[in-house]
């Protein structure tokens, strides 16, 4: 009878340790399986980090992109907009998505913990009423959103909204998706330092035209062996204007400052719509390329240029030359020196006319032929 007890006991006991093992090993598999998710999200975060800390690089705006991608990853939106930090508003200057050029440039008003209290711009959406965690979205129709705030040592740099979610997302999914945010704050921020450093050096600090260096090599670039068959036609503009030392000695360093700045606008406004680079080419002296444009149009433009210099007042106005790949030379060295001679030729013939190199123009002097006469 004792024997029999015991042996009831000793199944029992088996069965109860049975079922304590198999509950024991079922949790550790779960818990096995947590960490490796775990270590796989963990990976995958530092991996887009890295992706994002790499792009910074080439600037913010690469930086962005970088996080949008990551970001899309996380959180499948049909819309993602960068909202970037502006005194009380955030503007939109960035965003992925169909409809995200429509959104560029909306402003937000915002309180001083940075959430959202109204659109700054009427746009016929709703209003984000914060900007942390799952938020009202901006495009009503859109059901699900998100917003991630993107904060760099304690400041709001902007918030990344994402619209358009098919369902609310999973917390775990909102908080790597913060995590993701935050950690690239410090990138976005590199990479906003690099573009202000590379825009410092290659644009005139006076008109925002490209400076001499930074046009040489774009245009040298342009006509590269490996960019000929895009650009069969390139024309090139060279002009100076006249009696610009004039205002200066009458009128002052201000006046002649604001003359440079009115004739930069005159090109940017002449060249609306057109494929070009500008630049001021040092002192009073500005360059030209309009890419994918002939010999002919450019002269045309060139003229509607130097009428619109004249109209500046002051009795300024503008002696210009213009040059044309191929017909007049293969390079951009050779280029500028024939525009650059076109134009002096411009300014021994009495000033404020256009001159065109080669054939289809007059016997082009060169400058030291000008300067001296």
């Amino acid at each position: 009878m004792a024997a029999g007890v015991a042996t009831v006991w000793i199944v029992v006991l088996s069965i109860a340790l049975s079922a304590s093992a198999a509950f024991m090993l079922r949790r550790l598999f779960v818990l096995r399986r947590s960490l490796r998710e775990e270590r796989l999200r963990g990976r995958a975060l530092a991996d887009a980090v890295r992706e994002v800390a790499q792009a910074s690089a080439e600037g913010e705006a690469a930086a962005r992109g970088a996080l949008f991608a990551a970001v899309a990853r996380l959180l499948p939106a049909r819309l993602l907009l960068y909202f970037q930090a502006d005194g009380e508003l955030l503007r939109c200057v960035d965003g992925w998505g169909p409809t995200a050029p429509a959104w560029r440039g909306v402003q937000l008003l915002r309180d001083g913990a940075g959430n959202v209290v109204t659109l700054a711009a009427s746009t016929g959406c709703a209003q984000v009423l914060r900007t942390g965690g799952a938020v009202r979205p901006l495009i009503p129709e859109q059901r699900c959103a998100a917003a991630l705030v993107i904060r760099h040592r304690d400041r709001l740099c902007g918030v990344l909204y994402a619209g358009g979610l098919p369902t609310a997302p999973t917390p775990e999914a909102l908080e790597l998706a913060t995590l993701l945010s935050t950690a690239c704050a410090g990138a976005l921020e590199a990479g906003a330092r690099i573009e202000r450093h590379v825009t410092e050096a290659i644009t005139d600090g006076l008109t925002g035209l490209l400076t001499p260096r930074a046009f040489r090599l774009r245009l040298a670039r342009a006509l590269a062996p490996a960019a000929h068959d895009r650009y069969a036609a390139l024309a090139l503009i060279f002009l100076d204007t006249d009696h610009f030392k004039r205002v200066n000695d009458r009128l002052g360093h201000a006046a002649g400052d604001a003359l440079l700045r009115g004739v930069a606008r005159v090109l940017r406004e002449c060249c609306e719509g057109a494929s070009a680079l500008i630049a001021r080419n040092g002192g009073d002296e500005f360059c030209l390329a309009l890419l994918d444009e002939g010999k002919g149009p450019a002269v045309e433009r060139a003229e509607r240029i130097r009428r619109a210099v004249r109209a500046l007042g002051s009795d300024v106005s503008a002696s210009i030359g213009v040059a044309a790949y191929p017909e007049d030379a293969q390079s951009a060295e050779l280029l500028l020196e024939a525009a650059d001679g076109a134009m002096y030729h411009s300014k021994r013939s009495g000033k404020d006319r256009v001159s065109v190199a080669g054939p289809l123009g007059p016997a082009v002097a060169s400058r030291e032929e000008a300067e001296g006469s």
